[in-house]
């Protein structure tokens, strides 16, 4: 239920109450704000009734009825520090922030000196970039009420974002020694460490926070978060997982732990993690996104190519699907469904250059290089990633070479019969003809590229080596072969 500020006293009906918040439970909120309206109705002198009923417009995002309830409940209370607050806050929501200084002011003329008024106005100075006066109010507030923690927070907290980071420290300090109880204040003094690249204090100072609130989930998500940035996964794995044991609806850190779980290559913790995500959170395609990332890097393809379906009929205009279904179906060897696919993709995003290039790749997989050529040739012109730039160039120049008849093949060159045939062995029982070449072959310019001779014409090379080579499909690797130079070892690449 939304926060509400009632008073001793105060005419409340709790059946009221009660039904507002059932309600509100199941976002049925027409139905909450009748009831709220019947409220007013049988308790017309009563503030809660009226803040009750203008918190539900606020929420509902008809700020004209919840500013009109507020100031009414004002006139009827005017010594509620807290109604003043509430309307400002209500009244920056909506940029309308010298309004805001003006309610405030009003509840400084009735309540001269309020810590939680002054602390709320510095507030709104320092939205509208008036960091001077923010912090004067905070100091002031401070003053006035030493115990007022939110006081201390936000000075420090302005201070910080001015990369005043040593006063941030002092005001923080001021506060432990006014409230030592507060677990907060040593995690925002952490929070203040880690930007001042000191791990180590900013470890020690959120234990100790946690060490004074062990059971607030709070703390333990600021350690997660600040353990995520110095990339101490398992120290975020540990502060999250408690997270999730005292608060299991903080769906932010629930995603977060998944990605810690895939960063410390524990896939099936993070499976499991977004499958309950996506049981509680059905309609959200991110997060169906990510579980079916998840289930294409495990290996179960089925899986994974379902939960795409399912995000692309949820956001039909999200390309990321899209591509990542091509990409399955090109790994089953379906190229006309990727290509229908990208094509959806490229309706969307007309001008993605890595999409073209795919595009060419599929092509060039079908054996259609004039296609092939077109697209590799719209991923360079439409290319603002050198990456993508690169790739596209290099795809165009080896559709270029086999359109022109050229040849594209790996060699190993040894010296003997019996080396050539113990790297055939060697191949044979699975090991890599990449690694095999750097080591064995003596051909060095072409070793270090993993036997690569790029690509060549008919009698660029000896023609026992042509034969060979034209014999082979691509991927195929040939026996033996002799020439002058010594004994290779060819696999055939286009």
């Amino acid at each position: 239920m939304c926060a509400v500020f009632l008073m001793p006293g105060e005419a409340v009906s709790r059946d009221f109450l009660g039904e507002i918040d059932a309600f509100h439970r199941q976002a049925k909120v027409d139905s909450a704000i009748a009831v709220g309206e019947a409220f007013v109705k049988g308790h017309p002198d009563s503030v809660d009734s009226h803040g009750v009923l203008a918190t539900l417009f606020a929420k509902s995002g008809e700020v004209d009825k919840a500013e009109k309830l507020y100031r009414k409940a004002i006139t009827m209370k005017p010594e509620r520090v807290e109604t003043y607050v509430t309307l400002a806050r209500l009244l920056s929501s909506v940029e309308r922030d010298e309004d805001a200084l003006l309610a405030l002011k009003d509840g400084l003329a009735v309540n001269p000196g309020s810590a939680m008024l002054l602390m709320e106005r510095g507030l709104v100075h320092g939205d509208l970039g008036r960091p001077e006066k923010a912090k004067a109010d905070f100091r002031t507030s401070i003053e006035t009420d030493p115990k007022l923690v939110d006081a201390y927070h936000n000075l420090a907290l302005l201070h910080a974002s001015a990369k005043e980071l040593d006063q941030a420290l002092t005001v923080l300090a001021e506060g432990m020694k006014m409230v030592p109880e507060n677990a907060m204040l040593y995690v925002n003094q952490g929070g203040v460490y880690h930007a001042m690249e000191k791990p180590d204090k900013a470890l020690e100072s959120y234990r100790i926070g946690v060490a004074k609130a062990p059971q607030d989930p709070q703390v333990y998500r600021a350690l997660g978060y600040m353990a995520v940035g110095i990339d101490s996964l398992q120290i975020a794995k540990a502060a999250w997982e408690k997270v999730v044991e005292l608060n299991p609806v903080d769906m932010d850190v629930r995603a977060g732990l998944a990605q810690v779980y895939l960063g410390l290559g524990e896939l099936q913790s993070g499976l499991k993690v977004y499958q309950e995500l996506v049981a509680l959170m059905p309609k959200e395609p991110s997060i169906r996104f990510t579980l079916a990332q998840i289930y294409q890097e495990v290996g179960e393809i089925q899986k994974a190519k379902a939960e795409f379906l399912k995000c692309i009929e949820m956001d039909p205009k999200r390309p990321e699907p899209l591509s990542s279904l091509a990409m399955i179906f090109i790994s089953e060897e379906k190229l006309d469904s990727a290509l229908a696919v990208y094509d959806k993709v490229l309706k969307i995003l007309p001008e993605d250059a890595s999409t073209h290039n795919n595009v060419g790749f599929v092509y060039s997989l079908k054996q259609e290089f004039g296609k092939a050529r077109t697209a590799y040739e719209k991923a360079i012109s439409f290319s603002k990633d050198a990456g993508v730039l690169k790739d596209a160039q290099t795809n165009l120049q080896i559709v270029a070479s086999i359109q022109a008849g050229k040849l594209r093949a790996h060699h190993i060159l040894v010296r003997t019969e019996g080396e050539a045939q113990e790297v055939l062995q060697k191949l044979d029982a699975g090991e890599k003809f990449a690694a095999l070449a750097r080591t064995y072959s003596i051909d060095k310019s072409s070793a270090e590229q993993g036997g690569n001779l790029g690509f060549f014409s008919l009698g660029d090379m000896h023609p026992a080596f042509e034969e060979a080579v034209l014999k082979l499909k691509s991927g195929e690797i040939s026996r033996i072969v002799q020439t002058p130079m010594g004994y290779h070892v060819v696999m055939r690449v286009n």
